[in-house]
């Protein structure tokens, strides 16, 4: 928000929405919360006439609907209305105090939003399922918005072509951007600096030749690690495009510094074949080696094109999981899907092709391609992600990522 502020003046504001799917607040901790917040007794909801005497356009399309998992749509939409103010108080205000807890200061102009679904309407599969998302808008950029996002394409281009000058010359670097930055020795940045422990632990290393490096973390897999690594543009890019757009869980990335974490995974997810290429080049500038399958994702709206493309192959479109929302069961459709991704990302056709899995058809979004990477990468390229973008503003992350 500073650096906005900083580009764009005062004008600018910003809002924070908070989306959450109404079924959370139907079982498990959102139930509580919305027991606590009712101060231990939660009225009864009324029925849906008494409710909503109305109905708009919306609600009639949600009776309409079916799950398998839905018992009444009818007293699901009763409880959405009922308890509408009540769930999205409670997402309003604990954002409020987590961006008061990082010394965000709001204007008057700032606003905390919540963008509250009908229950199962945005990914919850059971009463007390969650499929929160947290959006920033930032409002009054005007012409300047535009121009913000051209910069940023042209930075990403003149990474990915390692180039002083960007294409349209927005963008000018000291020299090339390969050649920027400082070289880091993997082996000192994981023995001795503050962002090379997780809570509190060190894995061990050793060379294997003037290039490469053996490292193991207690309980994990031995990993081969480049002895030196740049933090160059691109590395430094792509570690915000990772805290950005990375499917790791992001307080996880924040707290490992003070409490082991659990569960830690490597994936990213991008329509877009220039960050998925800076991506992946990032990742071969680490590890010499390392396991990698990538899928196609696809959104609701785009299955009618799914089952086009298996007429056109003459077979059906067959899915699995409950609501057909899991791996795509139709070969010849999979198979014609990733000549397109290997299209729209050319960089995966050389040593990726094969790595291939399926197509999933799941969530609401525009197709996109999802490469997911060996667990046991994640304990290295994590702290070296973190330390590329804090080390200067934040010395100690145990402490001041509390």
């Amino acid at each position: 928000m500073d650096q906005f502020r900083k580009i764009f003046g005062d004008s600018i504001h910003f809002t924070f929405s908070v989306g959450e799917d109404s079924a959370y607040f139907m079982g498990g901790d959102g139930a509580q919360q919305l027991q606590n917040y009712y101060r231990g007794d939660v009225p009864p909801t009324p029925s849906l006439d008494e409710i909503r005497p109305q109905l708009n356009e919306q609600d009639k399309i949600y009776l309409q609907e079916s799950r398998t998992y839905q018992l009444s749509v009818t007293e699901d939409l009763a409880f959405y209305y009922f308890h509408q103010s009540a769930m999205e108080a409670l997402l309003v205000a604990p954002k409020r105090q987590e961006l008061a807890s990082v010394g965000i200061v709001l204007s008057d102009d700032d606003v905390i939003s919540a963008s509250l679904r009908r229950p199962y309407k945005k990914g919850a599969r059971m009463p007390g399922g969650s499929s929160r998302a947290d959006d920033l808008v930032i409002k009054g950029v005007n012409g300047m918005g535009e121009l913000f996002i051209k910069m940023m394409h042209e930075i990403e281009t003149s990474i990915l072509e390692d180039t002083q000058q960007s294409p349209q010359g927005l963008v000018v670097w000291n020299a090339v951007p390969s050649t920027l930055g400082r070289v880091i020795n993997t082996q000192e940045f994981f023995t001795e600096h503050v962002y090379g422990q997780i809570a509190g632990a060190r894995p061990v290393l050793s060379p294997t030749s003037s290039a490469i490096l053996t490292g193991r973390w207690k309980g994990s897999n031995q990993v081969n690690l480049a002895t030196n690594l740049r933090f160059d543009p691109l590395w430094c890019y792509v570690a915000g495009l990772y805290l950005a757009e990375g499917t790791t869980d992001k307080a996880t990335l924040f707290s490992m510094y003070r409490q082991k974490p659990q569960d830690l995974a490597l994936s990213f997810t991008s329509s877009e074949g220039v960050s998925l290429e800076l991506f992946l080049r990032a990742i071969e500038r680490l590890f010499p080696e390392f396991e990698l399958d990538w899928k196609i994702k696809v959104g609701s709206q785009y299955f009618p094109e799914l089952v086009v493309v298996g007429l056109k192959h003459g077979v059906p479109m067959l899915r699995g999981g409950i609501e057909g929302q899991g791996k795509l069961r139709t070969m010849e459709i999979s198979l014609a899907i990733k000549e397109w991704a290997l299209q729209v990302v050319p960089f995966l056709q050389g040593n990726y092709a094969d790595m291939y899995t399926h197509v999933e058809p799941t969530g609401a979004g525009v197709p996109r391609i999802h490469c997911n990477l060996s667990s046991a990468l994640c304990r290295w390229y994590f702290p070296l992600l973190m330390g590329s973008i804090f080390e200067q503003i934040a010395p100690d992350p145990a402490v001041d990522f509390m």
